[in-house]
């Protein structure tokens, strides 16, 4: 299946995402706290390649990570929609 060709730029929501690791010498109960969480942070970015926030926005876990960047995405195709 061939793809079309277009000179037309891509307009993409863009993130950067920390996941946080333990350290070597943690103890098993912060290992335990690890395996139940997966912590980290997460900057979104628009179409243009502006920050949404000024802050990076904190998750639990990777459900969240990808909840907020569906909110954000929802967001931007709402402001093109003629009311």
């Amino acid at each position: 299946m061939k793809t079309r060709i277009t000179n037309k730029p891509k307009k993409c929501l863009k993130f950067e995402g920390y996941i946080y690791l333990p350290s070597e010498n943690a103890d098993r109960k912060e290992l335990l706290h690890y395996l139940k969480k997966t912590m980290g942070r997460i900057f979104v970015y628009d179409e243009f390649g502006k920050k949404v926030t000024n802050k990076a926005q904190a998750f639990d876990n990777l459900g969240k990570m990808i909840s907020f960047i569906e909110t954000e995405r929802k967001k931007i195709i709402s402001k093109r929609v003629k009311k």
